[in-house]
């Protein structure tokens, strides 16, 4: 039996679809300001007649439609704050950072902008919410075209700007998400967590605006926790992410994966069960979770929930012969001797060469005490003088192949030696409805004991869903 993987990062959180160069960025802030002056939207004295000129020069430079007379008057407005700071003892008037940051804005310097306003805020607390609003006007036009330097393959632009929108904007959580993506996909697992971890607190300090958001940070979080080998870790933020959103499946699975490699093997099994049924409340589960689940259930020692998950899956898929095998094996570690038996002889009935089938059938006439028929199959595996291990299987649109490997075995009946022999296996590709699409030969020689011969049959036509084969 086999385990399967679980995680998959989510996607980026793409906030638009302008592209943008280098030289430009800067330049896109800029035009994303307003071309009319908009007053302050809280209470702000300028407390001195620098601060009123710089306010003054802020208007002008916003208003002026020459580019180059612009850039002027702007700079007048920054140089002129940072003279009532420097030489008035104006460095704690909240009014004189706020238009220095507006007049950086204005120009799209983001850092000046950044360091002017993280000021400002500090000594006009009341004109937190308007500076908040300011920044977040100049962090969209740097993160749309992040998200299109993403899309053309240019990882090192697009998390340039995502670092300079984090840095306009740090209450936003997307900018840190996708540096976390872009980090995770380049294996930098450390970083990603740590990025992925800042974008989670940003977003659950305002839920209802970034619920989303935190949960898609959580989530990956715990799939780089996962990488890294943290179990620990990882099961706690994705017990967060299924308390958040418990429809999610593909989490719970996470979820369960990780409390079995802590050791959780009970609270694992209890949450596969939990999934299964759902599953099988909506029929919305795959055949491939469905064995899944069955092979977790199986090595967790659950048999009675894997051989409901192995029949779910031969309900939907009659031709599977791993799903027939598999319940076979759950039968014989419940002791279910009948069920065994009738299992065992449907996988021979499709795999007739199968030495694991043949002795499952054995298992199956002993647990019910029916020596006759034990003897006889015993009698007819030491008489194989050659044994077929299917290893493939795969379909498409219009035909479908199935491989195998037929081995030679020392085979005797009565004491006597049975010599080899060549066989013909006539290989049947089977329809959903259980109808044969195709039928091919393959030709296996006579093979000495330990000698091995691989070989493959296909088949063409639509709707092949499955295989069996007979001998001759």
């Amino acid at each position: 039996m086999r385990t399967t993987g679980i995680l998959v990062l989510t996607g980026l959180m793409f906030v638009g679809s302008q592209a943008a160069s280098a030289q430009e960025r800067v330049v896109r802030v800029a035009k994303a300001m307003p071309t009319r002056y908009v007053e302050p939207a809280c209470d702000l004295k300028y407390g001195h007649f620098l601060v009123s000129s710089a306010a003054t020069y802020l208007k002008s430079g916003t208003e002026v439609a020459d580019p180059v007379k612009t850039e002027d008057i702007l700079n007048n407005a920054v140089s002129t704050a940072s003279r009532a700071i420097v030489e008035a003892d104006q460095g704690e008037n909240g009014a004189a950072w706020y238009y220095m940051g507006r007049a950086y804005l204005q120009m799209g310097d983001i850092r000046g902008a950044d360091s002017a306003f993280t000021r400002a805020a500090r000594f006009a607390p009341d004109c937190a919410e308007d500076i908040t609003s300011w920044r977040q006007r100049a962090w969209l036009p740097l993160m749309n075209p992040a998200t299109e330097f993403v899309r053309d393959g240019n990882a090192d632009s697009a998390m340039a700007l995502f670092r300079m929108a984090s840095i306009i904007s740090r209450s936003m959580p997307q900018g840190y998400y996708n540096m976390g993506v872009l980090f995770a996909n380049t294996g930098q697992t450390d970083s990603a967590i740590a990025y992925f971890r800042t974008a989670q607190g940003l977003a659950a300090a305002d839920v209802k605006m970034f619920q989303r958001d935190r949960n898609a940070a959580t989530y990956n979080l715990a799939a780089m926790l996962q990488r890294n080998g943290d179990h620990e870790q990882a099961a706690v933020e994705l017990a967060k992410y299924v308390e958040w959103d418990p429809n999610d499946i593909d989490a719970k699975r996470a979820l369960a994966t990780s409390l079995r490699a802590i050791g959780k093997a009970d609270e694992a099994a209890a949450i596969d069960r939990e999934v299964l049924a759902a599953a099988q409340a909506s029929g919305d589960m795959s055949t491939g979770d469905m064995m899944s689940m069955g092979i977790t259930f199986f090595n967790d020692k659950k048999y009675e929930e894997a051989a409901d998950a192995f029949r779910q899956v031969l309900a939907k898929e009659p031709w599977s012969r791993d799903a027939r095998f598999n319940l076979a094996n759950t039968y014989y570690a419940l002791g279910q001797g009948e069920e065994l038996v009738a299992a065992a002889t449907e996988l021979l009935a499709q795999d007739p060469l199968s030495e694991d089938a043949r002795k499952l059938l054995a298992q199956g006439y002993r647990s019910v005490a029916d020596t006759a028929k034990l003897i006889a199959t015993v009698t007819e595996l030491l008489a194989m003088p050659t044994t077929v291990n299917i290893t493939a299987f795969s379909g498409t649109a219009s035909g479908a192949a199935l491989g195998g490997v037929a081995v030679g075995k020392q085979a005797e009946r009565d004491g006597a030696e049975i010599a080899p022999t060549p066989k013909t296996l006539v290989v049947e590709f089977m329809s959903a409805e259980g109808g044969v699409v195709a039928t091919t030969e393959v030709a296996v020689p006579a093979l000495q004991p330990g000698v091995q011969f691989e070989w493959t049959a296909e088949g063409e036509g639509q709707g092949i869903v499955g295989w069996r084969y007979k001998v001759r």
